[in-house]
Parts: structure tokens; sequence; C-alpha cells
């Protein structure tokens, strides 16, 4: 199965969320065909994937809003509506609205947002890409 694995942080060098994407993306690697992607450059066709993973965080420190770049990617990119997909956001201190958010913005773009979780840090990333299964079941 071929996974695109999208992430998002507050700017286009934010290296936390890189770092949990790519410890995310490398667990899942084992398992599935997996394309790791910066909403900020890449601009790839999402239509020739089978499941997509957005991966983000909080627009600031105390906000619970998504960064302006998650709606405008999926809205600019083409091959998102009817994905099946999940969302994963970066533990802080509104991150349960912050996951509300993207999901939200996933849903108006036709995306079924099959689940959503939070991590701390890279190793609960990495574990998360182990245990979870993205096939139908």
């Amino acid at each position: 199965m071929k996974v695109a694995l999208v992430y998002a942080g507050r700017d286009r060098d934010d290296q936390k969320v890189k770092q949990i994407a790519s410890s995310l993306s490398s667990a899942l690697s084992k398992k599935y065909e997996v394309t790791l992607l910066n909403a900020y450059v890449d601009e790839e066709r999402l239509t020739f994937y089978d499941f997509i993973v957005l991966v983000s965080t909080q627009s600031s420190f105390i906000s619970a809003r998504i960064p302006d770049i998650v709606p405008k990617y999926l809205k600019t990119t083409p091959g998102a509506e009817g994905k099946r997909s999940l969302a994963v956001v970066l533990s802080g201190i509104r991150s349960s609205k912050t996951t509300i958010n993207l999901m939200k913005a996933m849903e108006e773009q036709g995306m079924l947002v099959n689940a959503s979780f939070t991590v701390k840090n890279t190793s609960e990333a990495g574990s998360l890409g182990k245990n979870i299964q993205l096939e139908r079941s």
C-alpha cells in the first residue's frame, strides 16, 4: 500500500515536526511504501496514494489553530478527496482542539479521517508507526 506522509510545522523548517514525521515514516516504511512530503515545498499529487497521514502542530504556543499551509495544501494538491487518512498532532497545551481543527480541515477536503493521535516525541511517533494498521479491518 502506498502511503503519503505529509507534515506541516509552524514554518517551512520546523525541525521538531520534521523529526516526528521522519520517525513515523521510518516505522511505517517497514510495512508500507511511504513517501515523506513537506507541505511547504512538495506539491506532489495525492492521487496515487492509498492512504494519507498528516502530521502537524499548533500554529503558535498557546493557539489551537493549525498552520495556514495545511488547508491551503489540501485545497491546491489534487487527489485527497475520498482518501482514508490519519491525523497526527504534536502534544501541546491545546493539542485536543488542534487535533479537532486538523481533522475538520481534512474532512472539508473530502478525506475520510480514520483516526487521530497526539504524540510527544520521536519515540512515541516510532511506536505509533510500528503498531498502527492502516489497512481496512
